[in-house]
């Protein structure tokens, strides 16, 4: 399964719209608006992070899976990731079993995980669980290393992946408030299946309700902000698909076709400006 070059576009790097940024809207309403806005391809949520948030369901043969299904079809938009497994310390089977089936339906090949259990062993088996079945619907997890949870750096979620054969999803916000460098970043390249930018400020949240709410609803556009994005990008082959994770209130004020054009042009003038060269994959996870 060749992951890295999913959605590669010649040598203009492939540009995605992550489902955070666009949180609540319909799934079909995403596709069709990342394919006007000039999207490469999209992520979808099947599963919610926290009980209160917005979230459309996409079961297979719903209404809802069918009306997306048939926007893909429409716009040749693919879907490569979809998200978010919590590792809680409970969750098992009965949870994850039904989003991978709406994953698998939708023609994901990714699905995001992350971390909220501190017991580092209970993480590893209950990873090692989903990634096999997982595998067995044709998908991959990528662990996303999360600031403010309990796998929070780059280094620590590539040594989960790597015992559970596993990718990793670098993300530049959670890379920039754990003072993460270009170095450290390289180091588990060969591990990374997409990326994920935005843009944030400087200086730091002051308490976790802080990171939390940035991380979720105030990121900043690429080039808006103090993130070492070309530091961030150039650690990695330009051949991995880049997704903007750019959630803000500004979708409300402008509408879900605005608000997804305003990501793209930002996204792609980033891209663009920054011109980077091709890192080679170092270890042939692909």
């Amino acid at each position: 399964m060749n992951i890295r070059g999913a959605g590669s576009t010649g040598q203009r790097r492939s540009l995605g719209l992550a489902p955070l940024s666009v949180l609540g809207e319909a799934p079909h309403r995403i596709v069709t608006a990342a394919a006007a806005a000039g999207f490469d391809f999209v992520g979808l949520r099947v599963l919610r992070v926290v009980p209160d948030e917005p979230h459309v369901a996409l079961a297979p043969g719903s209404a809802e899976e069918r009306r997306t299904r048939a926007a893909l079809a429409d716009t040749g938009l693919d879907v490569l990731d979809v998200e978010c497994l919590v590792l809680d310390g409970t969750v098992g089977a009965e949870v994850w079993w039904p989003a991978l089936e709406a994953g698998a339906a939708l023609g994901a090949r990714t699905f995001t995980v992350a971390s909220s259990d501190s017991d580092r062993h209970r993480i590893a088996d209950h990873l090692a669980a989903f990634a096999q079945d997982a595998r067995s619907v044709g998908i991959i997890p990528a662990f996303e290393p999360m600031a403010y949870r309990t796998v929070a750096t780059l280094a620590d979620a590539a040594a989960l992946a790597r015992e559970a054969g596993c990718l990793v999803l670098p993300d530049s916000l959670h890379y920039h408030r754990r003072g993460g460098t270009p170095d450290q970043a390289a180091a588990v390249a060969d591990y990374a299946v997409m990326l994920q930018i935005c843009d944030a400020t400087a200086q730091p949240p002051a308490d976790l309700a802080g990171y939390i709410e940035e991380s979720r609803a105030h990121r900043l556009l690429p080039g808006d902000g103090a993130v070492d994005l070309a530091g961030f990008l150039g650690a990695f082959p330009a051949s991995l698909p880049v997704s903007l994770e750019v959630p803000h209130p500004s979708l409300a004020e402008l509408g879900l076709s605005a608000f997804a054009r305003q990501l793209y042009a930002a996204g792609r003038a980033c891209l663009d400006a920054l011109g980077l060269p091709d890192r080679p994959p170092v270890g042939g996870l692909v």
